[in-house]
């Protein structure tokens, strides 16, 4: 038996008694399917036969065994048998050594009042300097207040270190103590002496259960007044406690059979591969990229509305920054600093509470506009490392020691986070006007549920209207690393976008430097010189604008792509950010795709993976039929390479989130999205006392296991 339908070809509809109760005794075991989870979209199989193929054959592990394996693979063996072998290496990984990373202000420390006075004062002789001083290369906004933080992080480390609660600094005091008493030559003897010590050692203990009772106290507390409800501390409370993740292993990129295990080499491998991706491709004829560019940029015609365009080219305002600093939730990840947005929210609410009050205090938005504003008109002073960050490499699939399957997402200073949501609140609050409905990602009133539901009803139309076709599902290899920067400033210079923001965002890049950190060791910086940055809020904006001229290729080309009755236009691309699907007629010609997206590439700087490519035929059975013998889109066109996926029927494909295809079981493998539901569930019954809740939990309607179950059953599309 097998637990998805996407382990058997042709797909069958799902097992409702073996798989659940498999499902039933693994999961309170921990234990889970590794090859699947290094390998969620892909289609192999273990047993085959002449009427179906299955993948029969799984290793369940727990997730200590699976963080420590590599390598699972699906084997022909050298024994006669009709069932494939299935293997993995779990290797026993001694631990790295582990860094100190980066110092983070915590929370806590910002609500003390000794602290809050010390950033007031200093707040406010900042404000003195920018109103007085004359701007120099040594002196200006940006310099005084990257002083600033300097001298918060200073004074919080200090204050953290003096602010240990009274009865702990008892318990420090009385075990030292008890320590002197103890070490004196004549203890032995000393009745006195081990009397003196007992009475501390009861102290001690005494002090220890209050402690412990304290603490009890306030959880239980806390509890009451924020359990059971729709907050973040329940939450927390109810999520899996995992130990922090640590990067054990990376294969050496020069030779791939050797894997490094020391923090700081595997932090300069992260480091070089991040680096050396932004070199990948550039030796191509300048002319030629030129000529492309040009001609794909001239495609662009939609440009903001006279009124957007001059509120684009207005200096970031106060009211601005006031509206992002109130709306970002707490609890974000800091960048180098270490300072959170937690720090400006109270700064900007203990000076509106001022205000009222008719009282002085320091004004941190008004501040940070004043250096947003220099940074507009003056660029990124270097010294301050305004634009510094830091990756964290994030595991998606396959292979855990290699760099490549790791996503780089980056952690950024917040005042710098501050100033590139301004920015890409405004990019995205014109997206609507200047990009294409067929591009759902990120634009505001835009779903990615719309692209899901038109491809199922074009797959289902296709076979009723006799209309034949492909569905073509393209990847983008690090879609998000690979822009070229002068390509994304061409392209903002073609939306019409003012020069002024335009040489706001240059400057933001062209001055920002990243370093890696693996398990707390931090690598040797080094320039970003292509791509947009994962954690950046600027790079969704950005990466849509920038897969624009592809998409408006594809409109204006003679691809005739999927005609419907009623729809004027023809249906020839849906994207949702970078993950982007094709649709071509019958008539249609692979190569005319293939060459609208290399001339994309070549501009762009991009680069389609082909051997992730996969087609979904539609139409009727014939042509379906016809399609996956021939691998021809039509009889008198170029074959389909073999390193590209063609799907039967009934067998399900990956795209736009959702898993489509033709005559495909409409409970999709949720298999996984299950058990994290099902985890999720027991934790929550296990936080609620004897299963027993209060009243206020009581009145609240919190879903079971069934309810997921039927709901997933339903919505099969986006999730």
């Amino acid at each position: 038996m097998v637990e998805d339908s996407i382990d058997r070809a042709p797909h069958s509809n799902r097992d409702t008694i073996t798989a659940p109760a498999l499902q039933q005794f693994r999961i309170p075991m921990g234990l889970r399917d590794g090859w699947r989870e290094m390998n969620p979209t892909q289609k192999e199989y273990t047993f085959l036969d002449f009427q179906a193929q299955s993948r029969l054959d799984r290793i369940y592990a727990t997730n200590g065994v699976i963080k420590n394996a590599t390598n699972w693979e699906i084997q022909e063996t050298l024994i006669p048998t009709d069932h494939k072998m299935i293997s993995v290496q779990v290797i026993d990984r001694k631990s790295p050594y582990i860094g100190k990373g980066r110092w983070t202000i915590p929370p806590y420390i910002l609500e003390d009042r000794n602290l809050q006075l010390e950033i007031q004062i200093m707040g406010q002789e900042l404000e003195r300097k920018l109103l007085t001083g004359q701007r120099t290369e040594q002196s200006n906004p940006q310099t005084l207040f990257q002083t600033f933080k300097e001298q918060i992080r200073i004074a919080a480390k200090e204050r953290t270190k003096n602010k240990i609660p009274k009865i702990t600094q008892q318990i420090e005091s009385l075990e030292a103590k008890i320590k002197q008493v103890q070490q004196d030559p004549n203890y032995a003897e000393d009745q006195d002496a081990q009397s003196l010590s007992r009475e501390i050692h009861e102290r001690i203990k005494f002090l220890t259960k209050e402690k412990a009772k304290s603490n009890s106290d306030k959880i239980a507390a806390r509890y009451r007044i924020e359990g059971e409800m729709n907050s973040k501390y329940w939450s927390q409370i109810n999520k899996e406690k995992r130990p922090r993740d640590i990067i054990f292993a990376l294969k050496n990129p020069e030779d791939m059979n050797r894997e490094m295990n020391r923090s700081d080499k595997m932090a300069k491998i992260a480091r070089d591969f991040y680096e050396n991706l932004q070199l990948d491709g550039l030796n191509i004829n300048g002319e030629e990229r030129e000529a492309t560019m040009t001609n794909l940029l001239n495609n662009i015609q939609a440009k903001p509305t006279v009124q957007q365009t001059e509120s684009l080219r207005a200096g970031i305002q106060r009211t601005e920054v006031d509206e992002i600093i109130t709306k970002v939730e707490n609890g974000k990840a800091t960048g180098l600093d270490g300072i959170p947005y937690e720090l400006w929210k109270m700064l900007n609410q203990q000076y509106k509470n001022a205000k009222k009050s008719k009282k002085n205090a320091f004004d941190v938005v008004g501040t940070l506009t004043k250096v947003y504003n220099d940074i507009e008109k003056h660029g990124v002073d270097p010294k301050t490392n305004f634009s510094e960050g830091w990756i964290c490499p994030i595991y998606k699939k396959k292979d855990n020691t290699e760099i490549t399957n790791y996503r780089p997402i980056t952690l950024l200073n917040s005042d710098y986070k501050i100033l590139t949501k301004c920015i890409a609140t405004r990019l995205l609050t014109i997206a609507p006007t200047i990009i294409h409905p067929n591009q759902a990602g990120f634009v505001p009133g835009r779903s990615i549920a719309d692209q899901v539901r038109l491809l199922k009803l074009i797959i289902n139309n296709a076979e009723v209207t006799e209309e034949n076709g492909v569905i073509i599902a393209l990847d983008q290899e690090k879609a998000y690393d690979r822009f070229r920067h002068d390509y994304l400033w061409r392209v903002l210079g073609a939306f019409r976008i003012p020069e002024e923001l335009v040489q706001t965002i240059r400057n933001l890049y062209e001055n920002a430097k990243s370093v890696v950190i693996i398990n707390g060791v931090k690598s040797e910086p080094f320039d970003i010189t292509r791509g947009v940055r994962q954690g950046d809020a600027m790079s969704c904006p950005l990466s849509i604008m920038a897969i624009k001229p592809l998409v408006e290729a594809l409109r204006v080309s003679n691809l005739k792509g999927i005609e419907i009755p009623g729809v004027i236009e023809k249906i020839i691309t849906t994207l949702f950010a970078d993950d982007t699907t094709v649709y071509l007629s019958e008539e249609d010609k692979l190569e005319d795709l293939t060459r609208i997206l290399d001339q994309w590439c070549l501009a762009a700087g991009s680069k389609f993976n082909r051997e992730k490519t996969e087609i979904i035929p539609i139409g009727t059975s014939e042509f379906r039929t016809n399609l996956i013998q021939s691998r021809k889109i039509g009889q008198q066109q170029d074959r389909i390479p073999d390193s590209i996926h063609i799907a039967k029927d009934g067998e399900a494909i990956r795209s736009l989130g959702a898993w489509i295809g033709n005559g495909i079981d409409q409970h999709a493998p949720w298999t996984a999205t299950l058990d994290k539901i099902a985890k999720a569930l027991a934790r929550r019954d296990d936080a609620i006392p004897h299963n027993r809740p209060r009243y206020a939990g009581r009145h609240r309607k919190i879903p079971d296991e069934d309810d997921i179950g039927l709901h997933l059953g339903r919505k099969t599309t986006s999730d």
